[in-house]
């Protein structure tokens, strides 16, 4: 016995594997660099939560800066360091898709 719910439940996009149907999907990230501009850069941690990606997903991806930041520690006065690494966010996206199987996927 279906439900009503269960019959309009729409079936997942395909999963992609090719990269060159992947780099044809509609990136949301603007592409400053023809403009002339810096583009768009993204933390690590940023990019964890956002993409839903781990670690290992992420290690090819270049870091393009690295900056030490002080950030507050549990304690009133207490402070420690953390490096910050930046990439480009379209390289991140892109690094998501292939991993979720393209923008559709993702985007579900």
């Amino acid at each position: 016995m279906t439900t009503a719910a269960a019959r309009t439940r729409s079936l997942s996009p395909a999963f992609v594997r090719d990269d060159r149907e992947l780099r044809e999907e509609p990136s949301l990230i603007p592409c400053l660099e023809k403009e002339g501009k810096e583009p768009l850069l993204i933390t690590k941690t940023d990019a964890k939560k956002l993409y839903r990606l781990k670690d290992a997903q992420l290690a090819d991806i270049p870091v393009l800066r690295s900056y030490e930041r002080q950030v507050q520690g549990k304690s009133p006065g207490e402070a420690h360091h953390v490096m910050v690494h930046l990439s480009h966010e379209a390289d991140i996206e892109f690094a998501a898709w292939r991993v979720l199987g393209g923008y559709h996927r993702f985007a579900n």
